[in-house]
């Protein structure tokens, strides 16, 4: 394989699918939106139906125990809540998961960690009333009280309920954005109109320092023009 669990760390982003019956209906929610203007074959976007944002590298004695128990942590949103896990090699590793790293300002993937840890301790609940409202807003049918309602934040700014995309979206925004405005979407969109195919496409056209996809693609920017989403390399389209 391409690299190892070993390159990840405090802010890299990763996609991957969606398992289970509940992610099963996450996937349904998501066919609504995601789809209709991506430039993503359906082979790639089944692959990147989910996303979260990972924490922390692996520790110490990650080799001497086959990269699981102290391989690096993932904070992401579920069905049944927001929480952080232990990425597995076997599970993680493969090349149905994309993982990339932004090109962050010094210091910042560092503070998008510890967002995403804080939102995880929270438990925030999954907003699955989030797959509608964003098809209400593409078509467009705007409903001002349902966006002001999903798009709620508590006291530290962070959502009171979220997708996955959104988590990763908000924890991106309040450490600063990634256009070097404060934001990662620059096109007037709702906090919660966030999907991560979308969200995908967009941190691909914003510059990362480097995309892995584990045994087939390794794209650093000495190897690539990411700034144009139509130079990205076809194996991550």
């Amino acid at each position: 394989m391409l690299g190892s669990m070993t390159e990840l760390g405090p802010g890299w982003i990763a996609f991957g699918p969606i398992g289970g019956g509940a992610g099963g209906l996450v996937g349904l929610g998501q066919i609504l939106v995601a789809p209709w203007k991506s430039r993503l074959t359906w082979r790639t976007w089944w692959r990147i139906r989910h996303t979260g944002i990972i924490t922390q590298a692996h520790g110490r004695e990650w080799r001497e125990t086959g990269g699981d128990a102290f391989g690096p942590t993932m904070v992401e949103a579920q069905p049944g809540g927001m929480r952080e896990i232990t990425l597995r090699t076997a599970k993680h590793w493969t090349d149905e998961w994309t993982y990339i790293l932004p090109r962050y300002q010094p210091g910042q993937a560092d503070l998008v960690a510890e967002i995403a840890q804080r939102q995880a301790r929270k438990r925030i609940p999954y907003a699955f009333e989030c797959y509608p409202a964003i098809a209400l807003n593409r078509l467009p049918v705007n409903v001002p009280p349902l966006n002001r309602w999903l798009s709620r934040t508590d006291a530290d700014g962070d959502p009171v309920r979220v997708i996955c995309s959104w988590e990763v979206d908000s924890a991106l925004t309040l450490s600063g954005g990634l256009d070097g405005l404060g934001h990662v979407f620059n096109d007037g969109r709702q906090p919660h109109d966030v999907i991560p195919s979308e969200l995908y496409l967009r941190l691909l056209e914003l510059d990362p320092v480097k995309v892995i996809r584990p045994g087939r693609v390794a794209v650093t920017r000495r190897t690539a023009n990411l700034r144009d989403a139509r130079t990205i390399p076809p194996d991550l389209l």
